[in-house]
């Protein structure tokens, strides 16, 4: 039987190849969801198994961000997840398209008043 890792990976560079396919591939990033850090490969190594590259890991951190969510609270600023999800948001905040969104034109595509009092 495989090792479910290496099916994951397959998996993986399956789905980045049918974006490659439909010219979508340069639109789309890997985000590592809840990685444990025990037996996951580092950034290099699960570049190497999907032949692509990782844009972020995400550490699973379920007691903080449950007692968070419990008590109402964000994440504290030392915790590992929310310094992870900073990261990811800061290189988000710095992409930009090539193009302007006809969506940041609201009057230009007829959405109407209301709509362009809210930013894009």
């Amino acid at each position: 039987m495989a090792d479910i890792s290496s099916t994951l990976f397959t998996l993986t560079r399956k789905a980045i190849s049918y974006l490659a396919a439909a010219g979508m591939d340069r639109a789309c990033r890997i985000v590592v969801n809840r990685a444990d850090g025990q037996g996951d490969p580092d950034a290099k190594g699960l570049e190497e198994a999907v032949e692509a590259p990782v844009y972020s890991i995400l550490p699973n951190d379920y007691f903080a961000l449950n007692t968070a969510a419990a008590e109402g609270k964000p994440l504290e600023k030392e915790c590992a997840l929310r310094v992870a999800f900073d990261d990811l948001a800061e290189r988000i905040s710095r992409m930009r398209p090539e193009q302007e969104s006809p969506l940041r034109q609201p009057r230009e595509i007829g959405i109407g008043e209301e709509a362009a009092a809210f930013p894009a």
